[in-house]
């Protein structure tokens, strides 16, 4: 609890591992905090939340307010995809994640642009075809649930709101002109 410097409302927005959810309850039990979340069928099917077991560490972060400062991308916490660890890299002191383009992805994803991944906003390193990498500094293996990833485990990916805008935007003239 001492970590926040406020108590959580009812209502409020709190991306947990990439999710956007409102809590509706907070219980203090001795050292831990427990919060209650409400959560529809279409969560359950745009993430992987379904698949988390109890106990299992998430990614917790409350929603920035008005005069807060920007500390990395903007990140909504609306889950776009979920896509798998295809492999991880430890040499030379660099981590890699290395993470499949789930279809439809494509044209969301730049190199250099940024990306959530289960709710931490990453730059992306490096696009081959069917794979896309990030790279991970060790503050946040340090602070995150993304040093616990293993090759196969299913993350939340949240593409780039300007970079989303524009392929839905050029998606939908495309569609437009072959349709004329």
């Amino acid at each position: 609890c001492s970590a926040w410097d406020s108590p959580f409302q009812r209502g409020e927005a709190i991306s947990i591992s990439g999710c956007c959810l409102s809590v509706i309850e907070q219980e203090e039990l001795g050292n831990e905090l427990k919060l209650t979340f409400d959560v529809i069928p279409e969560t359950l099917r745009m993430t992987t939340l379904n698949s988390w077991i109890s106990g299992e560490c998430v990614n917790v972060e409350r929603a920035v307010t008005a005069g807060t400062p920007l500390g990395g991308h903007i990140v909504q916490g609306h889950v776009d995809y979920v896509s798998t660890v295809m492999d991880i890299k430890k040499t030379n002191g660099a981590h890699v994640l290395e993470l499949e383009v789930p279809t439809g992805m494509e044209l969301k994803i730049v190199e250099k642009g940024c990306i959530s991944v289960n709710g931490i906003s990453l730059t992306i390193s490096d696009i081959q075809g069917e794979f896309f990498s990030v790279s991970l500094i060790p503050e946040t293996l340090e602070m995150t649930n993304l040093n616990n990833l293993s090759i196969g485990n299913k993350v939340n990916l949240e593409t780039d709101v300007m970079t989303r805008s524009i392929a839905s935007i050029v998606e939908k003239m495309l569609t437009s002109k072959q349709r004329v």
